[in-house]
């Protein structure tokens, strides 16, 4: 019996060893030692209800296990999207930024997908390495590049890396390179903006925001200058069509006269004029004016007449501002000649003028308005440009027009004679009071220019039907004492938003 118990160990031992191996009943491929513990929890195998290893229980379809333990699909088939299919690996497509380059990636014996580049130290998309592609940044910096394998950036023109963080991983971008973002127009306003260019326009930033102007003779005819998209101004077309200035009392078309600069005044080379006229000087108007297209008609004047009774032909009106004997001489009480009522109003005096506009809710236009008014964007000799007056231009005298009339016509009978804004008979029919004072006449004030501020007589400009040829220049200048009354002087009123 000792010696049994002796030998006992010994025989167990024999006896465990010989054993044979069991199936593991999840994975026929397999084969497992009843005192292992193939899934290591402890449990042996000959024990264990579940022996298998957890991570190996679907060589069918598991693509990291497919066919035996341990055998990847993605280590066959790189670079692609694997599958495991009855135990065995197949590919789908590439992955992002690799291709099929072999056009093999069907084939049993296939290496998967290749990298679609031969220079990855220069390709942006596959950067130092294959699908490594350069991101895109935002604020200000330029494309990217890949130089010498790694992604490299660059801020746009006007803009630079002030902060030093210009990356990969940067996130603030380019910083705006301008000491004055409030009138930078390539780095506008706390955005840095690039203030865009417009077709036949100035662009500008003011208060650190974009604008644009219009060069001479086009205009922002749609509105949308300073909107996204915009495309531009158009060539200058008159504006007739505002009939809703003033106070209603005198409901006429009135055009446009745009803020801008002009040049005003008359150099004796190469056209003949007066020293009066003298200098030639720029004039800017801040501010858009418009202005009667017609010269005020009898007709009109008549209304006015008939709702102010001092300014009737026997009143000649109030005291203190009343016109010369010869007022409105011709008319019978407030009716004009018959047959003239579409004739501009003559034999009024500057009061009289003045009053009829401040009826209308209008004023009489300064002499720089009136000149910016007649001769355009350009600097022009007569209203309709430079050819000499004719016929179709201008009410004007019979040795220079040959039109056929001995006194006034009807007013704006000759539309070839318009301004380039639209104006009807800023030459020739009657000659026109203008607000300003006879005196200083030159470059100071650039600005809105009004004439002295006090004086003996007023401007008178435009020539008459009595006039022809040169004297129908828009530079021409003549004044008269404020009560003074002729046939061939009339006027024109005109509105500026404030005044």
């Amino acid at each position: 019996m000792r010696r049994l118990s002796a030998i006992m160990p010994a025989l167990l031992a024999a006896l465990t060893a010989c054993e044979p191996e069991q199936r593991d009943f999840h994975n026929p491929y397999l084969t497992i030692n009843a005192h292992e513990d193939l899934d290591g929890d402890g449990v042996p195998n000959g024990d264990d209800p579940d022996p298998r290893d957890p991570s190996c229980a679907d060589i069918e379809t598991d693509v990291n296990h497919c066919g035996e333990c341990g055998r990847r699909c993605s280590d066959e088939l790189p670079n692609a999207e694997v599958s495991c299919e009855a135990g065995a690996c197949a590919a789908g497509a590439c992955l992002a930024g690799w291709s099929d380059v072999n056009q093999d990636l069907s084939w049993p014996d296939s290496d998967g997908c290749e990298c679609p580049t031969d220079d990855p130290l220069t390709d942006v998309n596959h950067c130092g390495e294959c699908g490594h592609a350069c991101p895109a940044l935002k604020y200000h910096v330029a494309a990217p590049t890949c130089s010498e394998g790694a992604c490299a950036y660059a801020c746009e023109a006007g803009f630079s890396d002030a902060d030093h963080d210009l990356g990969e991983s940067s996130v603030n971008g380019c910083e705006c390179q301008t000491e004055d973002p409030l009138t930078d127009a390539d780095h506008c306003g706390t955005l840095c903006l690039h203030c865009p260019e417009r077709t036949h326009a100035d662009r500008a930033c003011v208060d650190g925001a974009c604008t644009h102007t219009c060069h001479p003779t086009w205009q922002d005819a749609n509105g949308d200058l300073d909107d996204a998209g915009s495309d531009g101004c158009e060539a200058w077309k008159p504006s007739c069509d505002r009939v809703d200035l003033g106070s209603g009392e005198d409901a006429v078309p009135m055009c446009l006269v745009p803020a801008g600069d002009f040049t005003m005044g008359c150099a004796r080379i190469p056209w003949g004029c007066a020293a009066n006229e003298e200098p030639e000087h720029e004039v800017t108007h801040t501010g858009d004016i418009w202005i009667d297209s017609l010269e005020v008609t009898r007709a009109r004047f008549r209304a006015f007449v008939q709702a102010n009774p001092d300014w009737s032909p026997a009143g000649r009106g109030p005291a203190g501002a009343r016109c010369d004997a010869g007022y409105l001489g011709g008319w019978k009480g407030t009716e004009p000649p018959a047959g003239t009522e579409g004739h501009p109003v003559v034999e009024v005096c500057w009061f009289a003028a003045a009053a009829y506009c401040e009826w209308a809710g209008k004023k009489l236009p300064t002499e720089a308005e009136w000149e910016y008014a007649a001769r355009g964007f350009e600097v022009r000799r007569f209203p309709w440009g430079d050819a000499e007056p004719g016929e179709a231009h201008a009410n004007c005298a019979e040795w220079s027009c040959a039109d056929g009339n001995d006194g006034t016509a009807a007013a704006g009978e000759f539309e070839d004679g318009a301004s380039e804004f639209g104006l009807l008979d800023m030459s020739g029919n009657a000659r026109e009071w203008v607000a300003d004072w006879f005196g200083y006449y030159g470059p100071d004030p650039a600005e809105d220019p009004a004439g002295p501020d006090v004086g003996e007589d007023r401007m008178i400009r435009g020539g008459c039907f009595e006039d022809g040829g040169e004297e129908l220049r828009v530079t021409r200048r003549e004044w008269a004492a404020s009560a003074s009354v002729d046939g061939t002087t009339g006027f024109r009123c005109a509105w500026r938003d404030g005044s």
